[in-house]
């Protein structure tokens, strides 16, 4: 179904507010590309990067497989950014 035109099956209908999720993180995930492009310097001091809503729709780059039971919710740079949603939020590595 992916990639088609065909309409998805019953029960697969989209939550109000996940396909604005996942164009605002495909945003995202376009921009952090463009910027390690155009800054290859810091690909060393920003290993990662992550992005979730409370939709439940969440991306990492550079891009990689979550498990099944990711739960970006209860990351500690999840919680800063909730709790601080003016500001970016940093991590240290866990």
């Amino acid at each position: 179904i992916i990639g088609s035109r065909q309409k998805p099956p019953s029960g697969w209908e989209l939550l109000e507010g996940v396909k604005m999720d996942v164009r605002f993180t495909g945003a995202m995930e376009q921009f952090w590309q463009s910027s390690l492009q155009s800054r290859p310097d810091i690909s060393n001091a920003i290993v990662r990067r992550f992005i979730a809503t409370p939709r439940g729709v969440h991306r990492n780059f550079p891009g990689g497989p979550n498990a099944r039971s990711y739960d970006p919710t209860i990351r500690p740079w999840y919680r800063q950014a909730q709790a601080h949603p003016d500001n970016n939020a940093i991590a240290t590595p866990y």
